[in-house]
C-alpha cells in the first residue's frame, strides 16, 4: 500500500490524466483523485472534499490554469499546486510561481512528476509546521500578558485583603467568643481568607508565586467552595455535594490561613 494522495486534477484531457494518476502510482502514491475542467466543477470538487495535491493544465478549451490557480488561493487553498502542461513557456512558468504555484512540467518530461510532487508535499508539510509554532507562539505571548495582568490585580488585591483580615483578627481579639460581633468577625475573616485563597491562585497563575503544596482534605475544599458558589449563582440552582467516604489526602497548594480564637 502506498502513500495515500488526493489529487484534484484540472485537465482537460481523460488521457493525459490517466497518464499523470499511472506515474504517481509508480512513485509508490496511493492516488484518489478527481478530474475536472471549468470553473463550477472545480468548485464543487473543491468544497466537496479535502485535498492533498492540485495538478493543473496550463491551457484548456474551456478553462485556464491560471484562473484556477486564482480561484482557488482567493478561496484560502494553500494546498501545493504543480502545472503539468504541453504548451507551457518559461516566462509564464515563472509568472504562475509568482502567483502561488509551486511547480510545473511539460507533459513530454512526466519523470519529474514523482520528485515534484514528493517537493511540493514536504515544503506544504514544512509551511504548516511553521504556522502551528507561530500560533503556539502567539498564544504563549498571550497567555503571558494575562499572568502579568493576573499578577498585578492579585498584589493590589492583596494589600486589601490584608487589612481586611487585620481589623478582622482585632476584632476577634476585642470580643467575647459567642457574641454576634464576634461571629460577625468571623465570618469576615473567613470570606477574607477565601479572597486571599483566590488572589494567590492568581500568583501562581503569573508565575510569581512558589508553589507551597500541602496534604489537604478534598470534601472540606469543595464544601468550603460550593458554599460561596451558592452565593454566587443564586437560589434558583440547587447544588448537591456527594462526599466520598474514602478519598486520600491530597497535595494542593492553598493559601495558608489564620485561626481566630
Amino acid at each position: 500500500m502506498g502513500t495515500p494522495l488526493r489529487v484534484l486534477m484540472i485537465e482537460d484531457s481523460e488521457d493525459d490524466a490517466a497518464l499523470l494518476v499511472r506515474e504517481l502510482r509508480r512513485g509508490d502514491f496511493d492516488v484518489q483523485f478527481e478530474r475536472v475542467d471549468e470553473s463550477p466543477a472545480l468548485e464543487f470538487a473543491f468544497e466537496k472534499q479535502s485535498w492533498d495535491l492540485i495538478i493543473s493544465d496550463f491551457s484548456m478549451p474551456h478553462f485556464s490554469g491560471i484562473n484556477a490557480l486564482k480561484l482557488l488561493r482567493s478561496k484560502g487553498c494553500e494546498k501545493p499546486f504543480i502545472f503539468v502542461s504541453g504548451t507551457i513557456g518559461e516566462e509564464t512558468a515563472v509568472a504562475a510561481l509568482r502567483d502561488g504555484a509551486q511547480d510545473y512540467l511539460m507533459k513530454t518530461n512526466l519523470k519529474r512528476l514523482v520528485p515534484a510532487v514528493q517537493r511540493a508535499l514536504q515544503e506544504a508539510e514544512d509551511r504548516q509546521n511553521r504556522k502551528k509554532m507561530e500560533q503556539q507562539v502567539h498564544q504563549l505571548q498571550k497567555f503571558e500578558a494575562i499572568g502579568k495582568l493576573a499578577g498585578g490585580i492579585a498584589h493590589d488585591f492583596n494589600n486589601v485583603i490584608g487589612a481586611i483580615l487585620g481589623w478582622a483578627e482585632m476584632g476577634c481579639a476585642e470580643e467575647q467568643s459567642g457574641t454576634v460581633s464576634h461571629t460577625r468577625f468571623q465570618k469576615i475573616r473567613d470570606q477574607a481568607n477565601w479572597a486571599a485563597r483566590l488572589t494567590s491562585q492568581l500568583l501562581a497563575f503569573a508565575r510569581r508565586q512558589v508553589l507551597q503544596p500541602r496534604k489537604t482534605d478534598l470534601n472540606t475544599l469543595v464544601v468550603e467552595g460550593i458554599s460561596l458558589l451558592r452565593r454566587v449563582i443564586g437560589e434558583q440552582i440547587e447544588v448537591s455535594v456527594v462526599a466520598g467516604s474514602d478519598l486520600r489526602a491530597t497535595l494542593v497548594d492553598l493559601y495558608k490561613s489564620s485561626k481566630c480564637s
